[in-house]
């Protein structure tokens, strides 16, 4: 009978060079699986932010066109950190979480006096209608040739903008950074 020490040493070999490279192979596919599924979990929860601003201005230009003329969409942040949007004769809704921030352009008519700010808590909402007779943006509060222009999304390095398109009324959305 041979010494079990001996037999131990003699199978004792260690892993071979395919072995290790079929080993990293698997761990390199499982940390790109794990990496795309992370960047889709945080990316839904944007598209998501995005898609009920969207929605809610798509609700707004059906109210103004198809009643009275009076509806319109507001975007606030209230005290308790998150945003809400809200369309005359709908609910208000949460649209956020407490890691997205929304920053809003406005722009003359003309393209000029472009600006961009952070809505803050305590800020007054951002307040988006319709002209009934041409289904185009209404001007802001703020001045009569004075249009906002976008509305950009923001949760952890990822960009999402909903372009407004002043003089048609149409919407987009536009992905952003990615980083």
């Amino acid at each position: 009978m041979k010494n079990s020490s001996a037999v131990i040493r003699n199978n004792n070999k260690g892993m071979s060079l395919i072995e290790m490279i079929v080993v990293v192979a698997i761990l390199a596919i499982l940390i790109l699986v794990s990496a795309s599924l992370f960047q889709t979990i945080f990316g839904w929860s944007l598209n998501k932010c995005v898609n009920t601003v969207e929605k809610a201005l798509g609700k707004t230009k059906v109210e103004v066109l198809s009643k009275d003329g009076t509806a319109q969409m507001k975007i606030e942040k209230r005290s308790d950190g998150y945003y809400y949007v809200d369309v005359t004769g709908y609910s208000t809704e949460k649209f956020s979480d407490k890691k997205v921030v929304v920053y809003y352009t406005t722009a003359n008519e003309d393209g000029s006096g472009t600006k961009t700010v952070e809505l803050k808590k305590g800020d007054p909402p951002i307040v988006i209608s319709f002209d009934r007779s041409t289904a185009a943006f209404k001007p802001t509060e703020t001045g009569a040739d004075t249009y906002y222009t976008s509305i950009l999304l923001n949760r952890q390095k990822r960009d999402k903008t909903l372009v407004l398109v002043p003089k048609t009324g149409h919407m987009f959305i536009e992905e952003g950074n990615k980083t």
